[in-house]
């Protein structure tokens, strides 16, 4: 009775496994926005959507992203997930690719020559990203 029910045992096993194949890399992250943000939803989307209508450019998404997360509105995450998060919140805005966000946000986030501060704490990105503080803080 032993080895009949190991022998049920396994073959239960097998069948599980062959119902549900494995896929190769990471779970993708498929939050949305309002489980992104960590606190006021309702007047940041307001807000993000606004401020979407008028800056919509990879630089300018990237800025949003690195204003909410040093402000700590929003939870950390990829930008492949926040931007996919945006895309799903605001469906009727033409939101760009994540490739172009990501190469703007490495370009903010990079050294400016050869001094240790980076490109997102000097000139005009300085300027914008604290500007979109306020705006999203008010």
């Amino acid at each position: 009775a032993i080895e009949e029910d190991e022998d049920m045992d396994e073959e239960e096993t097998d069948m599980l496994q062959e119902e549900q194949p494995k896929t190769a890399g990471r779970k993708a992250d498929t939050r949305t926005l309002p489980e992104l943000l960590t606190e006021r939803h309702d007047i940041l989307i307001e807000r993000i959507g606004t401020r979407l209508k008028t800056h919509a450019t990879e630089t300018d998404i990237a800025r949003l992203f690195i204003a909410l997360v040093e402000y700590r509105f929003m939870r950390k995450c990829p930008i492949k997930t926040f931007r996919n998060a945006l895309y799903e919140q605001f469906n009727e805005q033409e939101i760009v690719h994540e490739r172009g966000i990501q190469k703007a946000y490495k370009n903010l986030i990079s050294p400016l020559g050869n001094s240790k501060k980076l490109v997102k704490d000097i000139g005009e990105d300085h300027e914008a990203i604290e500007e979109l503080k306020a705006y999203l803080s008010n």
